[in-house]
């Protein structure tokens, strides 16, 4: 741009402001303020609640089935231990017994304690009146005491499962809850910032649509809103831009290089 192109331009000569208008607006939003901290307070403390709540209704359920969820794995505990007593208690605890069942069972453990030779440490308790009920049990038996091992061990997995998954959906409630109470929160922050832009001059049902839809078209509808009516005042003032270039640099047909160059540098900025 030449400086043959300056012209007279508008510039802000003074700027009023309505204190009440802008007094009003702060309070306002100090409301907020104020129902927000006491919104917030009661959304922590009904989710702490919530939250404790159903952890406390998962213990009782566990107190309550305790019996019900460890009573098959106790019952096959006990039927371990009868399986690894001696089937006939009276005859393998005499001394002679006992001597002779050590004896097995040093014979096996100097020799590597080898599985492939737990057949003969069983015979050898035999021949000493020593077997157990386990070595004398039928493969069903021994199958039977399997099975009922996992079915014990079943029945725990399923009782905790059912109680946890109880713990969860009411976490999932409450959380639920919360999220509702979050989004009452947002709406209330919009009524208090659109009695405030309103406050501020802005046109009320302008800003009710610039903040629909979770604010997603905000930057493109609020500057339409015509905020700052009664609360602001700009006064422009046409100013000679040539004349007042001469005032700060005199003549202008005697600039050098480096002033001509700040001056566009200056107009452009300007965005004349």
């Amino acid at each position: 741009m030449s400086l043959a192109n300056l012209a007279t331009i508008p510039v802000t000569t003074d700027i009023k402001w309505n204190q009440n208008a802008f007094n009003n607006a702060g309070e306002t939003m100090g409301e907020w303020a104020k129902e927000n901290k006491k919104l917030n307070q009661q959304d922590k403390k009904l989710l702490g609640e919530q939250v404790v709540n159903s952890y406390s209704k998962m213990k009782v359920e566990e107190y309550v089935n305790f019996s019900k969820t460890f009573s098959p794995y106790v019952r096959w505990e006990s039927h371990v231990v009868d399986a690894v007593t001696p089937a006939n208690q009276s005859v393998c605890q005499q001394p002679k017994n006992q001597a002779a069942a050590t004896e097995c069972l040093n014979t096996w453990m100097l020799a590597g304690m080898k599985q492939s030779q737990k057949k003969s440490l069983e015979e050898c308790f035999r021949k000493a009146g020593c077997a157990s009920n386990w070595m004398n049990a039928s493969p069903a038996e021994r199958q039977g005491l399997k099975n009922e091992f996992h079915k014990s061990v079943d029945t725990i997995a399923t009782q905790y499962k059912g109680q946890n998954d109880q713990f969860v959906s009411g976490v999932k409630v409450a959380w639920g809850k919360h999220e509702e109470r979050v989004a009452h929160m947002h709406l209330v922050f919009r009524e208090y910032l659109v009695k405030s832009a309103t406050q501020l001059g802005c046109d009320r049902t302008c800003v009710i649509k610039a903040t629909a839809n979770k604010y997603q078209n905000f930057g493109e509808t609020m500057p339409k809103c015509g905020c700052g009516t009664d609360a602001w005042k700009i006064t422009q003032t046409d100013v000679n831009v040539m004349a007042a270039t001469e005032n700060v640099y005199g003549d202008l047909e005697a600039l050098n290089e480096v002033d001509v160059s700040d001056i566009q540098s200056a107009l452009i900025r300007m965005d004349m």
